[in-house]
């Protein structure tokens, strides 16, 4: 095998001289110069112009998917500080003492003076599932050879050595994840090459010790044997070391997240801890000689004690104790509470080598502890994102003691999931931080919890801080009930994304509304209320049900939703998604109950039969009487207040009661119109301010009984509630008038006349 470990230094090249290569792979075309005349044979084979010179034309053409997806990654990993790069794509390394063998063709190749990690790169043009138990069984019957082939090439040094298996827009089935776990090859989707691209983009060469945090979490890092003089402490009970080390040797162990995974979702939350700007700023302080004398706090996570030789000492009156501290040699060992600009400025400079900086240090910090000091800082620092803080209480507090803060962490993954797992309807679509919406991501995590999650059953009840009652969906411990949550939703969701695949696609375009904010939510309260319905009428037991079993329970009751919304034609999709405020979601979940009863007769959620009752239109007619009436009343109650005040000669009572703002507003509606008085035009709220103007003469009678001591606002808000229920008397399309808007008007009625009649 050393012969063909030799056989390496032939195709593989040093990437410091490779910038203008990393430009050709990162750009989406290939180009060529050709001269002028062969312009139309280039354009008939797809080329296009792209630059004019003199003689010469620049053409490019639009690489295809398989070799972009390939050079993405080679440039990636070239960016990622990795000092030695396949040359092109003709790398194969032979696995066989056996000549006639051919040996294995590397996509790309990729080392430095510790690691090799060799990467298998699959694309497809377009979204697809694809089975690769060959291309996974091939390489497991072969890495070990192939991994001995590229030892012998890196004697003496021992290189930790991994596969990656990438892929770019296929669907990668559970089967072949475990087939890829079994030999212990990572996977890699186009999701994870794009976030390892963003964090190179934000951090440079250092995002390769985040990438080995992941690849190698737990791992011993080769050569690392680190001991610092430390000073032992107890603060608030907690263990800490205080101690000096090279920036260098907490990039390889150091983190600032606690996931490990690569979704984009985890990127943005890395970027709102980490940004650029800063980490540039403190770059180049450190290379003008600038330092800071300001620890930085990590806490190691360590399954066992950390070692702490005490050396002898002169007797002193400190607590604390001297000694020898051995740090962690393990990828992936120390959580960044504080001080992660600093420590990733030093990165990409010498003084990583040179200089030492001071740290603070817990061990094992309980994860609550750790986020409370985390989220106080950067809060008094800069204001942390709501969505943020969700993200970040959905990781420390995973298996909280407290149930009320693990069932939130329970609902905040599960919007992680339903985004970012490959096989959910929803995957991409929700704008989990501040990132800027699009028609295709415009659903929220804040909205999805709060109007959908937050007013379900599917979880469990709480009460002082435990769980009291288990939800629908509840399988025996956070982590079951999250997995089954997700295939239940997951199989719900899949339903309609079948069903209406038009309806689904567009988002919140032109003509969407099911994959918006409210479409969504009115379909999870929906899915609870169809739980709730079968657990009591069909008394099914939901615990002996997988999450996909429960929701083919529900698929016949969700069948009359599904041809409800493929039916809408676009007035009505408008009518929807106009709909807005806290209630919202309430209207259009009496759409969905309603298609649903017109089937189920038995399904009667609580308040749907008063909701049918009153969409019928029977009181706004009832209210159009009785508002026109009492407008009237109060029309020449105030008009004869007003000229008993002023007197009706040249229209005083007009000139002098009332605002000169609506004087003017009703003159030019009267000019309009071409018909008068001017008094014809006032409007409901009219009222109310000429009653607030004149409220010496005109405020008591139109104070309710119970608001005597109340201010005016308050006394005469009932003005504005009426309004609200003109509008829907006046202009039916806006909405129907209910039973209790109705009785309101009654009420209103009743008081009112008794003060102006």
């Amino acid at each position: 095998m050393a012969e063909n470990g030799k056989f390496l230094s032939e195709k593989l090249t040093e990437v410091k001289s490779l910038k203008g290569e990393i430009r050709k792979k990162r750009d989406s075309f290939v180009y060529e110069t050709i001269k002028k005349t062969r312009l139309k044979e280039y354009e008939d084979d797809g080329w296009e112009m792209s630059k004019e010179t003199v003689n010469n034309y620049r053409v490019r053409k639009a690489k295809a998917h398989d070799i972009l997806f390939e050079d993405r990654v080679w440039a990636l990993f070239a960016r990622l500080g990795f000092d030695l790069m396949n040359k092109d794509r003709h790398l194969k390394i032979q696995y066989s003492k056996q000549k006639e063998v051919p040996g294995k063709q590397i996509d790309v190749f990729a080392a430095d003076n510790e690691t090799v990690l060799l990467i298998e790169c699959k694309s497809s043009e377009s979204r697809k599932p694809a089975s690769f138990s060959k291309d996974i069984a091939e390489i497991g019957n072969i890495k070990e050879d192939i991994f001995a082939t590229i030892k012998s090439f890196f004697k003496p040094k021992k290189p930790k050595l991994a596969w990656i298996f990438a892929t770019n827009n296929y669907i990668v089935s559970q089967p072949d994840q475990l087939r890829l776990e079994e030999n212990h090859i990572l996977y890699f989707s186009q999701d994870d090459i794009q976030y390892y691209e963003n964090l190179v983009n934000l951090l440079g060469p250092v995002a390769r010790y985040q990438l080995f945090g992941r690849i190698f979490k737990g791992q011993t890092i080769l050569g690392l044997n680190y001991t610092t003089p430390a000073i032992q402490g107890n603060l608030a009970g907690f263990k800490t070391y205080s101690f000096s080390v090279e920036p260098e040797v907490l990039l390889k162990i150091a983190f600032v997240l606690h996931r490990t995974d690569s979704s984009m979702y985890a990127f943005e939350s890395y970027q709102r801890m980490v940004q650029k700007s800063r980490i540039r700023e403190i770059e180049k302080y450190i290379n003008e000689e600038g330092f800071f004398p300001n620890s930085i706090i990590l806490n190691f996570n360590s399954k066992s004690p950390l070692k702490f030789e005490q050396v002898p000492t002169r007797e002193h009156s400190s607590k604390s104790d001297l000694g020898i501290l051995h740090l962690p040699n393990k990828y992936h060992s120390a959580f960044i509470i504080d001080g992660q600009h600093r420590l990733y400025g030093y990165g990409n400079t010498e003084w990583k080598s040179k200089n030492t900086i001071p740290v603070v240090a817990f061990e094992n910090l309980p994860e609550k502890e750790q986020t409370k000091i985390f989220v106080d800082i950067n809060n008094k620092q800069k204001s942390v994102s709501k969505n943020l803080l969700m993200t970040l209480m959905g990781e420390f507090n995973w298996g909280s003691e407290n149930a009320d803060e693990a069932l939130a962490a329970v609902k905040t993954r599960l919007i992680d999931y339903l985004n970012k797992k490959k096989d959910s309807p929803l995957y991409k679509r929700i704008k989990l931080l501040d990132e800027k919406a699009s028609p295709n991501q415009c659903l929220t995590k804040n909205y999805l919890i709060g109007q959908a999650l937050n007013k379900t059953n599917m979880f469990g009840a709480t009460q002082k801080k435990k769980l009291v009652k288990t939800g629908y969906l509840w399988a025996g411990d956070y982590e079951s009930t999250l997995d089954k949550a997700y295939e239940f939703l997951k199989a719900c969701f899949q339903f309609f994304e079948m069903g209406i695949p038009d309806q689904w696609e567009k988002g919140g375009a032109e003509g969407g509304f099911i994959t918006m904010n409210l479409g969504i939510s009115s379909l999870i309260r929906v899915l609870n209320d169809l739980l709730k319905y079968l657990e009591k009428n069909e008394h099914l037991d939901f615990i002996k049900l997988s999450g996909e079993e429960i929701a083919g329970k529900l698929k016949p009751y969700l069948d009359p939703v599904i041809s409800f919304v493929k039916s809408l034609p676009s007035e009505e999709i408008k009518k929807l998604r106009g709909y807005g405020g806290g209630g919202a979601v309430d209207k259009v979940l009496r759409e969905f109950q309603n298609e649903i009863n017109q089937e189920y007769e038995k399904f009667e959620p609580e308040g749907l039969a008063q909701w049918q009752k009153e969409r019928t239109g029977k009181y706004n007619e009832l209210a159009r009487r009785l508002g026109d009436d009492i407008q009237l009343r109060i029309r020449d109650y105030i008009f004869g207040k007003l000229i008993a005040e002023y007197g009706i000669g040249d229209e005083r009572w007009w000139t002098e009661g009332v605002h000169k703002d609506i004087q003017i507003r009703c003159a030019t509606e009267r000019i309009a119109q071409g018909e008068g008085p001017d008094n014809k035009y006032l409007l409901l709220l009219d009222y109310q301010k000429i009653i607030k103007d004149k409220k010496e003469i005109l405020l008591n009678p139109f104070t309710p009984p119970d608001m005597k001591s109340a201010a005016i606002d308050k006394k005469l808000k009932w003005f504005v509630d009426w309004k609200n229920i003109r509008n829907k008397y006046s202009h039916p399309e806006k909405g129907k008038v209910t039973e209790e808007e109705y009785q309101f008007l009654v009420n209103l009625k009743d008081w009112l006349y008794k003060n102006i009649c």
